[in-house]
């Protein structure tokens, strides 16, 4: 197997071409076959090529410590298996010169070949050609690899801002639930002049002939009430609605639920337990006076 340093190559930043010729050599046996790597990759032939293409004339060359190996670190040969060829490759950023190399390594190892002894014959079974696409950076697959890499990474932005999202969802509900007690329900936000809506001492008063969204959400909260707490041996009873503050719907809550519960042919009686600021009694109009309003 020939060798190739890999450090004496272009960086992939630059295009960088192989020019690839065959040569077929019929040898007495398998070893003096397998020792013509060493003779075709020899610092004498590399010399022959150095000299001949004038390479001391080119920069990276010239600016070597020792060109031939320069040259010989750009050229690789491999034998090909049960054939009796060998593939002489070149890596150059220049694809006319990459050619040229190759060529030369191959026309210098026929003119010599006579000389080595076991070698009966030799020719060029391909010449090198100047290549026309570099070997690398290959944009097909730079372009598929980005293709690639931006799919995965905006797949991955948006996996990772959906859990985000899910995370400030999760910890709203926490903060808004921080018993862990289940949500049974939401009520959309009820205005005067919403339709199937009416407006009694500052209480929206929800009808249900004909149905709207915030009938229908309170008949689903009535439906969840009455039968996610239900016990038959310990059927639940007293239904309490509070909040933390004041003016965020309990009486509209309580109000309407109990109407929606009424209708639905439930025994409901609704009590007002606001001590501070008593408002049904003014609804019904009714009295406060004396304990709580029934």
């Amino acid at each position: 197997m020939g060798s190739l340093v890999n450090t004496a190559l272009p960086s992939a930043e630059k295009p960088v071409y192989k020019a690839t010729a065959t040569i077929e050599i019929d040898t007495v046996n398998a070893d003096i076959f397998k020792r013509q790597e060493k003779v075709i990759r020899s610092r004498r032939i590399a010399g022959f090529v150095f000299k001949k293409l004038k390479l001391d004339t080119l920069r990276r060359f010239r600016e070597s410590p020792d060109g031939i190996n320069r040259l010989l670190d750009n050229v690789e040969v491999e034998p090909v298996k049960g054939e009796g060829v060998f593939n002489i490759s070149a890596y150059e950023e220049n694809p006319k010169l990459a050619s040229l190399i190759v060529n030369g390594f191959s026309i210098e190892y026929i003119r010599v070949h006579s000389r080595i002894p076991h070698v009966k014959n030799a020719v060029v079974q391909d010449i090198a050609k100047v290549p026309i696409s570099p070997l690398r950076p290959n944009r097909k697959v730079d372009v598929l690899l980005c293709a690639i890499v931006g799919i995965a990474g905006g797949s991955s932005i948006a996996y990772v801002k959906s859990k985000r999202r899910a995370h400030s969802s999760k910890e709203k509900e926490n903060n808004l639930f921080p018993l862990e007690f289940p949500v049974i329900g939401s009520l959309p936000h009820i205005k005067e002049n919403d339709f199937g809506v009416k407006r009694k001492d500052n209480i929206y008063i929800v009808t249900s002939d004909p149905p709207t969204p915030a009938s229908e959400a309170l008949r689903s909260i009535r439906s969840k009430v009455l039968h996610s707490f239900r016990d038959r041996h310990n059927p639940t009873e007293t239904i309490v609605v509070t909040s933390a503050f004041s003016g965020e719907g309990k009486t509209t809550i309580a109000v309407n639920l109990a109407i929606m519960m009424a209708e639905g042919g439930e025994k409901t009686l609704l009590v007002d337990t606001n001590i501070t600021k008593p408002r049904l009694h003014k609804m019904f109009n009714g009295s406060d006076e004396t304990g709580f309003f029934l």
